[in-house]
């Protein structure tokens, strides 16, 4: 798994990671694009995933936890705190 994203450094950022603090989501801008490969032909179907996610930093997290999106056809959200964007005008 691979993560290509930005994490904006603001004062904000710099003044929770200080105290450990958790930040909220919204608090910095935090986007990522997680890639995964997998040569294994039982999860093959993740070499296929194109994934869009917003982050947030945690108290003693590298990364933090990271919230996401599954569009298999028709989009919608993990029930994980994501807007899942409008519903394409062409789907049923």
């Amino acid at each position: 798994m691979q993560y290509h994203g930005t994490l904006e450094m603001n004062e904000r950022v710099l003044a929770a990671m200080a105290k450990g603090e958790p930040l909220d989501y919204g608090d910095t801008y935090f986007m990522t694009s997680p890639r995964f490969e997998t040569g294994d032909e039982r999860y093959a179907w993740v070499n296929h995933v194109i994934a869009v996610a917003e982050g947030r930093v945690l108290p003693n997290a590298r990364i933090g936890e990271i919230s996401g999106f599954r569009c298999p056809r028709k989009c919608s959200s993990d029930n994980s705190g994501g807007d899942s964007g409008s519903k394409d005008s062409k789907d049923p």
